[in-house]
């Protein structure tokens, strides 16, 4: 009897992992893979985490984190003190051209950095580009005004 209801419950099992697995593939297929990590080099490019990089490049380079919103350096999974913000508060990206308007002001306010990295204006737009999974032109014709912790304004053209 015992080994009947062994039987039984390995059946049970067996059946709804393979439905389970089969729910999770049909879901992935659907709404695309998941979200990767993002390596932030000191020379301004945004690689996704599983280009192979040479490690005297990486102990200079910072990692982004879509699930968690987080920057940390690279080989510092445990860092140590607290999350602090990014140096820039608010950033509005306009083009004309191709009629985008946006707001990452939102977006800016929830990631945390533990160093906090300088950035500069263009990787925080790529960032925001493979994280909202909008595209926006970087031919010149882009304008971004940004401001920062301490107040100022700044615009810039990508």
């Amino acid at each position: 009897m015992l080994l009947q209801l062994l039987a039984y419950y390995e059946h049970i099992y067996e059946y709804v992992s393979y439905y389970w697995g089969q729910a999770k593939h049909y879901m992935r297929h659907k709404l695309g893979p998941e979200p990767q990590q993002w390596v932030l080099l000191r020379d301004g490019q945004v690689l996704p985490h599983t280009t192979v990089i040479p490690d005297a490049i990486l102990e200079s380079a910072y990692i982004y984190d879509p699930n968690t919103r987080r920057i940390t350096q690279h080989g510092n999974a445990e860092p140590v003190g607290r999350y602090r913000p990014l140096q820039y508060i608010a950033m509005n990206i306009q083009n004309e051209t191709s009629g985008i308007a946006a707001d990452a002001s939102d977006w800016l306010g929830e990631i945390r950095c533990n160093p906090v990295p300088s950035l500069s204006i263009k990787q925080v737009l790529q960032l925001w580009m493979y994280d909202t999974q909008v595209y926006v032109p970087m031919d010149g014709t882009t304008k971004i005004t940004v401001t920062n912790n301490s107040g100022e304004e700044e615009v810039v053209t990508v």
